[in-house]
């Protein structure tokens, strides 16, 4: 085990990206453990039968566009988005995005996830917590990058 007696001086911007980083990691270990598949992956949509008929806006693109096949039928985020990465597993979607497209994103998902078929659960400090009948999502926005996740829970 190792043992520091000394107090490491930290900057507050360095503490914040620390912070950040490990919320990040915090979500996805918590999302993660549900995720492992036995077996062979599918390579089918768990939604691929839709029960909601959307309409993306204009400004939106899905997430099956940016090749994310195993996304909520429909499901949009802003057109011009470049993520860092994502995840596309059976019951777990995620997108890391840029620190500049998260107020974007934030925004876009406020008005438009009702359109979706999603209810917005809870809102503050710039994230959202959302689900529909299948799935559950948040969308959070950290010091370094903001983060979707949508995890299958039905």
């Amino acid at each position: 085990m190792l043992t520091i007696n000394t107090p490491v001086q930290v900057s507050p911007c360095r503490r914040e990206r620390l912070v950040a980083s490990l919320l990040l990691l915090w979500m996805v270990a918590v999302l993660l453990p549900g995720c492992s598949a036995s077996g062979s992956v599918s390579n089918t949509s768990p939604n691929a039968t839709p029960s909601v008929t959307t309409v993306v806006p204009d400004a939106g693109r899905t997430l099956t566009d940016y090749g994310i096949s195993h996304a909520p039928f429909g499901f949009s985020v802003p057109r011009d988005l470049n993520p860092n990465f994502m995840i596309n597993q059976e019951n777990l979607v995620a997108m890391d995005l840029s620190l500049p497209d998260g107020a974007a994103t934030l925004a876009y998902l406020t008005s438009h996830l009702s359109s979706m078929g999603f209810e917005i659960t809870a809102t503050g400090g710039g994230s959202l917590i959302f689900r529909d009948p299948r799935w559950d999502g948040s969308f959070t926005i950290g010091d370094v990058s903001s983060s979707l996740t949508l995890r299958l829970v039905r």
